[in-house]
């Protein structure tokens, strides 16, 4: 059943060849009309400062609004964090295969936000380094930590985050 709890097929960038194929497709069409685009291959954001959630996962019944912005690639390290409920996040988002939106734009969105004091980034790759390095320069210059995990330093790391999402 399409409506079931197992794990979905893999059909984005993670997928090979025809799977990147429609993450292109799908990055193409949002740049000609102007949409940001969460994902694919995601969980999506929580937004505890409006109230708004677009995620996929379970969640506390009641979320306390936090000062922490948190950014993952990983929709499974998104996931155990929010259902741990013991972190009061200001944004936690999954940001996935990031066709479209990078970590480096959610990391420059809640740098000038003003309801997130700390940022934490659970981070596979860095599309653009110069961009992410200047856009850390401005975290520091505005007094925000930021807390970075970054994953896939072995052979074998990495080999798992392109079955993840298509990353390297």
């Amino acid at each position: 059943s399409p409506w079931s709890c197992e794990k979905p097929p893999r059909t984005f960038a993670e997928a090979g060849a025809a799977g990147e194929a429609l993450q292109r497709e799908i990055a193409s069409i949002a740049a000609r009309h102007g949409i940001a685009v969460c994902g694919p291959n995601c969980m999506g954001i929580v937004n505890t400062v409006g109230r708004i959630a677009m995620y996929t996962g379970k969640m506390p019944a009641s979320m306390p609004r936090g000062r922490l912005g948190v950014v993952s690639q990983s929709g499974s390290v998104t996931y155990m964090l929010l259902s741990a409920a013991r972190v009061d996040v200001s944004y936690a988002i999954s940001s996935g295969n990031q066709a479209v939106l990078s970590v480096t734009d959610y990391l420059e969105f809640l740098i000038d936000d003003g309801d997130t004091d700390t940022i934490a980034l659970f981070i596979e790759s860095i599309a653009d380094g110069p961009r992410f390095l200047a856009a850390v320069a401005r975290a520091r210059e505005a007094r925000k930590p930021i807390i970075v995990c970054k994953t896939g330093r072995t052979a074998r790391a990495a080999e798992a985050m392109r079955a993840h999402t298509g990353a390297l």
